[in-house]
């Protein structure tokens, strides 16, 4: 280990050597100098945004330019490669906005000579630019392409029939982003694009998939990280109601029924004293909303030599609602609870309408949204 101390630092200084002893900062610098013709817009501003996708997804959430003489230019700095829309004010006075843009670190050029709504713009002097269009999008314009046409044809006239083709299509566009992934693991593309399309059509056991074939290096993102969190959380609310526990009397249930307006489903364990703390407020609660559709489920991940504590600790401490045991943790795990408590409040669909509610903020919101 070597210690830079204030005499040595002074050394440094007078021989013309710069250290930087608390590293660099890794935020880079971009630049987007454009063009824009009078044609595609007469607007005096232009955007670069995150538009429908989760601001969270983000460090920098849009930037804004105006446009002076056909001319715009965008500044920002970034950490890593990051997907955004171009959107502004069309010539008819409408709203437009462009399919996604990778913006990467550097100086470049984007030329709009007119709108086309299923291009994908490109920024020149650009690596991550440079591999979509040579790598990525001839394969996808195929797919797109060829979803165009089957959607347009003349036979479709039912509803069903549409939304069926349009399924399809975005399991091909799934599934080849997954073999893109595998393929390209360090690709900025896999994890944007998948963003995009889990904001489009919500959550698909693929996405999984591919953020586990993404490499350490993208996973270590505030991106990614947001990503995983969401999608552990929706993979959960999808299959909250049918993971397989133990009753009291250590009957194995396939799942469980939301049978009122609001349920808190409490993962918990017999040791675990925060989670003890909470019950006695739990059980005023269930008292006073119980009849007003309210419902509490309790998920235990003692161990199985611990079985004999967990039913203690419900007779003891008269935990009256619905207790299951989730036999070692083997459910929580797969959905990465390894935090205790954690706690779901959900509505009667399966919908996590909040995630870690405090008591206090749960009676606050039964009180509001279960009236007498």
């Amino acid at each position: 280990m070597i210690i830079v101390g204030a005499k040595m630092k002074t050394l440094f200084i007078a021989l013309g050597i710069s250290i930087n002893i608390f590293g660099q900062n890794s935020s880079k610098s971009f630049e987007i100098k454009g063009v824009v013709k009078p044609s595609v817009t007469k607007a005096d501003s232009i955007y670069l945004e995150p538009a429908f996708i989760d601001t969270s997804f983000y460090e920098n959430k849009s930037f804004i330019s105006k446009i002076e003489n056909n001319n715009f230019t965008f500044t920002g700095k970034i950490s890593y490669p990051i997907g955004l829309f171009l959107s502004f004010q069309n010539s008819n006075g409408g709203y437009a906005m462009t399919q996604m843009i990778l913006v990467d670190k550097g100086n470049h050029t984007l030329s709009i000579d007119e709108f086309i709504p299923n291009k994908y713009y490109n920024l020149s002097n650009s690596e991550i630019n440079t591999e979509l269009n040579k790598k990525f999008l001839p394969q996808y314009y195929k797919i797109l392409q060829d979803e165009e046409l089957a959607v347009e044809d003349k036979n479709i006239v039912q509803e069903k029939d549409y939304k069926k083709i349009r399924r399809e299509f975005n399991e091909k566009k799934i599934q080849y982003l997954l073999d893109y992934t595998k393929k390209y693991p360090n690709s900025y593309i896999s994890l944007w694009f998948a963003i995009e399309r889990y904001s489009v059509i919500g959550y698909n056991d693929k996405f999984l998939d591919i953020y586990n074939y993404l490499s350490p290096k993208i996973k270590k993102t505030s991106t990614a990280k947001v990503f995983i969190k969401k999608l552990n959380e929706k993979n959960f609310e999808d299959k909250i109601t049918k993971i397989s526990l133990k009753d009291y009397n250590d009957v194995k249930k396939n799942g469980y029924n939301l049978d009122t307006k609001y349920t808190l489903v409490d993962f918990w364990f017999s040791n675990c004293g925060p989670c003890l703390i909470e019950m006695p407020k739990y059980k005023e609660l269930y008292s006073k909303y119980k009849r007003r559709s309210f419902e509490i489920i309790g998920i235990s991940t003692d161990r199985t030599s611990n079985k004999g504590n967990w039913r203690k600790v419900i007779k003891e401490k008269e935990l009256i609602w619905r207790q299951y045991l989730d036999e070692n943790g083997t459910e929580a795990k797969k959905y990465n609870i390894n935090k205790f408590p954690t706690t779901f409040l959900l509505d009667s669909e399966g919908k996590i309408i909040k995630k870690d509610i405090s008591p206090e903020e749960l009676e606050q919101f039964l009180e509001e949204n279960l009236k007498n």
